[in-house]
């Protein structure tokens, strides 16, 4: 009777024990915590903005700065619906006024409602010293000029009665130094109280600012990109041929605040940080355009080669925009490259990506000639063609 009696025990605690384990999940039915109640499924994250495409051979749907697509004329009288010489990166306001710098006529462009007819005429124009191109974040407006100097306004002047003086300043001296600059091309401003990041082309480098202040004197910058000091200035710091280091009259820059993009227009390539460097003389990790860090050849048109590119942006999708200049064409990755030489995905402004040629047949809404500037906005892709006087919107497809 003992005998039955402590083997009914061990096989009570035997089963026991089992259900304890299948419990635990190690059967894999999951439980909330009281073994009873199943986990939830993991929840997946929202999708984001999807890609744009702009199909093959596009057309743009509008024309800023000439009445029609067939138009290339300068503007010497100073109109309000016309260009000359447009320059650099265009910006959007908050509010959707897109801002061009009009650097042929010493001003800036405000459109009210970019998206509207062809060949509208602006709705108020900001004076200033041969413009190079322009930041937005938000309302706050960043412009670089002539004067080798950068104006920051806290809010940007877009109507008329609004003040034209800016809030902050650089020198304005042409110099070589940790707060002056030599014909600055790009800006770009990750956030309202920075990093500020500037492309200062005549001094083969790239300034960040980790802040700003909101009125007053910019300062000396905090970290300089190009070069080993920040009182050396020679392109490629100074080397016969570049390397991942070094600069040569960058034109444009791009960061989220933790990767950084410029514009290495003189080396024929962009360069790409997957982190914002934080010290002097940092190397890039990636470069588009050439098979690697230390070329600057000037390749036939293909998705991978670039000619002095001029200007980038990034799209709220994570698409990378080149206007690539003398290849008279706009180049798109559908993401970040993360390796050397990738090719392109899309072109804009070439019949296909080993052509250059558009421009000697007529000027019309699916060429370019010398584009220095591009920016997406929602879902549009502007680009300041220079050389044709005029500003053109292309929208993606549906």
């Amino acid at each position: 009777m003992g005998i039955r009696s402590n083997a009914a025990v061990r096989l009570l605690a035997a089963s026991l024990m089992m259900a304890a384990v299948a419990g635990c999940g190690g059967g894999g039915g999951g439980d909330a915590g009281d073994g009873l109640t199943p986990a939830p499924p993991p929840v997946s994250p929202p999708p984001g903005p999807p890609l744009l495409q702009f199909g093959g051979d596009p057309s743009a749907s509008v024309v800023l700065g000439q009445g029609t697509f067939q138009e290339s004329v300068p503007d010497e009288e100073g109109r309000l619906d016309r260009m000359d010489s447009p320059a650099g990166n265009p910006g959007v306001t908050g509010d959707g006024k897109l801002i061009v710098a009009d650097r042929g006529n010493n001003r800036l462009m405000v459109f009210g409602d970019y998206q509207g007819a062809n060949g509208q005429t602006a709705t108020f124009v900001l004076p200033t010293t041969f413009p190079s191109g322009v930041a937005l974040h938000g309302q706050k407006l960043v412009v670089l000029d002539a004067t080798n100097s950068v104006s920051i306004y806290n809010t940007a002047p877009t109507a008329s009665g609004a003040s034209t003086n800016p809030d902050v300043v650089g020198t304005g001296v042409a110099g070589c130094t940790d707060r002056d600059m030599r014909s600055p091309r790009g800006a770009y401003l990750v956030a309202p109280a920075g990093p500020l990041i500037i492309a200062d082309g005549g001094n083969n480098r790239v300034l960040i600012w980790h802040s700003i202040p909101e009125s007053g004197e910019l300062g000396p910058a905090n970290v300089v990109v190009g070069q080993e000091f920040k009182n050396t200035c020679a392109a490629n710091d100074g080397n016969d041929r570049p390397s991942g280091s070094t600069l040569r009259d960058p034109t444009s820059v791009w960061s989220d605040g933790r990767r950084l993009i410029v514009a290495d227009q003189g080396n024929n390539r962009v360069l790409i940080w997957k982190n914002l460097p934080t010290t002097d003389f940092q190397a890039a990790d990636f470069v588009v355009g050439q098979p690697n860090p230390s070329e600057t050849l000037i390749l036939e048109p293909s998705a991978m080669s670039l000619a002095c590119p001029s200007s980038i942006d990034v799209s709220e999708a994570g698409q990378l925009a080149v206007a690539d200049q003398c290849n008279d064409r706009i180049l798109i990755w559908d993401s970040i490259p993360e390796a050397d030489f990738q090719p392109a995905n899309q072109v804009i402004g070439q019949r296909d990506f080993n052509h250059k040629d558009r421009r000697f047949s007529g000027v019309l809404g699916n060429s370019l000639k010398l584009p220095s500037g591009v920016h997406f906005h929602g879902r549009n892709l502007i680009v300041v063609d220079a050389g044709n006087n005029r500003v053109l919107v292309w929208k993606a497809q549906e």
